[in-house]
């Protein structure tokens, strides 16, 4: 992010729109200056540090509106610098007219996430809780508030400093080595190396592991319900929803595009997405939603299949299980509707054939839908998340993570082949820089860019 730091930002730090309260916030070198003839206080006195102190904010003798103002001193506010918050009403009106008069008085309209972005430079946060702030803005559920305040405390980023910790001492050993080759000391040895470095290797491919637990308990866990024409998959999404949400007809197909919503249980956002029936047709729109049903069960995390449990099986029955088994190891679960018409289906000739879990339910009578619910986060959540859990949420900072773990298993075969401890020296230290990446601990404008653009103006 290319803006200087020494001037002082301003910005509407609440969302758009009419409300009860609006705050205009206001950080830099100049923040107090900039606010100094434009604050009339109703008592006498100074600004005193993290309280709020009751006022007018005036241009000239008109008044713009009634305010308290919070003065956060430099290194002990959100930034890291000089931080005045002026809280008024939310009328949006008001709040332009207070923010146009204090960049009149000096300041600049701060950039998207400027201000998280100097809590960053200033060293308030880390760049893995600098994303946090952002994703916690965005949390749809307890689990995911969980996973934020974790990051936001520090202790993905401590776990991250102990792997970067454990690697830079095995560096200064391996270049001690190279620097003293010549003397008749025993700095390096290959065995005590190894014996660190299994334990390094192990945090990392633990924290690894986390990935896709980390990324349903933070994003939600899409799943896409699936079947041929008419075996209930729309019944079956207002059953979960409790409410009439998707069109339910008699006639086939009448599903053309994918319908979805969130349901959120324990704690977890289900993404639901009710899809079009999979058949062979020669409709062009009913082939469009064909081929985006096809397109959602790729992308998918789970995906419901949901036969007719009232008639034997179809062909188009097989091949979607077929479809679904090419995809690799996609998780699913078999859902014998229509249990309310009386069971004619051959359970156990297609559980024969596709192991998976499975249940017996009725949508339209909506029974079986909390135990689905259950075989659902029990199949996507391995375990209940704990404050000793450290997760791995990010796909950046999985990448970062696999590299590195890549660098220490390089470096363990360059050991057991008696490499050059200049070459070993190189993936110690590749190692590293991959894992500051995850934290910020080196320059890399690019990445803040695209971490800190993504933030609203005024955080």
């Amino acid at each position: 992010m290319q803006v200087p730091l020494s001037d002082t930002i301003a910005a509407i730090s609440t969302p758009q729109g009419q409300g009860a309260i609006g705050i205009v916030r206001i950080s830099g070198p100049k923040a107090c200056e900039i606010l100094k003839p434009i604050f009339i206080r109703k008592n006498k006195g100074h600004l005193k540090p993290h309280r709020f102190i009751r006022g007018s904010i005036q241009e000239g003798k008109e008044i713009l509106d009634d305010v308290l103002v919070a003065f956060m001193p430099e290194k002990k506010s959100y930034t890291g610098e000089e931080l005045i918050e002026i809280q008024g009403h939310g009328s949006s009106f008001i709040l332009s007219e207070i923010l146009s008069l204090v960049i009149r008085k000096g300041a600049r309209l701060a950039k998207p996430g400027e201000f998280t972005f100097r809590a960053f430079m200033n060293g308030k946060l880390d760049l893995a809780q600098a994303e946090a702030v952002v994703e916690l803005m965005d949390a749809k559920s307890r689990k995911a508030l969980q996973v934020c305040h974790q990051r936001l405390e520090g202790r993905f980023s401590k776990e991250i400093l102990e792997m970067r910790d454990g690697l830079l001492e095995l560096l200064v050993h391996t270049e001690a080595s190279i620097d003293f080759s010549t003397e008749d000391i025993e700095v390096f040895s290959p065995p005590a190396m190894l014996e660190k470095l299994k334990y390094i290797q192990e945090k990392m491919n633990a924290l690894l592991k986390t990935y896709e637990q980390g990324r349903f308990h933070l994003e939600g866990v899409r799943v896409a319900i699936v079947g041929s024409p008419n075996v209930g998959k729309s019944s079956l999404l207002n059953a979960l929803l409790r409410y009439e949400r998707a069109i339910v007809a008699e006639e086939a197909g009448t599903t053309r595009d994918t319908l979805e919503e969130s349901i959120h249980y324990r704690g977890i956002e289900l993404r639901m997405i009710d899809t079009a029936g999979i058949r062979q047709t020669n409709h062009a729109i009913e082939k469009i939603g064909i081929q985006r049903s096809v397109k959602k069960i790729r992308e998918a995390d789970i995906v419901l299949v949901v036969l007719d449990a009232s008639q034997e099986p179809r062909a188009e029955d097989f091949e979607i299980l077929d479809v679904i088994e090419q995809g690799g190891q996609k998780k699913k679960i078999l859902v014998f509707n229509k249990m309310d018409l009386g069971l004619n289906i051959d359970s156990q000739a297609i559980l024969g054939k596709f192991l998976s879990p499975h249940l017996f339910i009725s949508a339209l009578l909506r029974q079986g839908t909390e135990e689905l619910l259950e075989i659902l986060y029990r199949e996507v959540i391995q375990g209940d998340l704990n404050s000793e859990n450290i997760l791995l949420t990010k796909l950046r900072h999985k990448d970062s993570l696999e590299k590195a773990l890549g660098y220490v298993f390089s470096y363990e075969e360059g050991l057991a082949e008696k490499r050059s401890l200049e070459f070993l020296a190189v993936d110690l230290r590749s190692a590293i820089e991959e894992l500051e990446m995850i934290i910020g601990k080196i320059s890399l404008e690019d990445v803040y860019d695209r971490i800190f653009s993504s933030f609203c103006i005024g955080k």
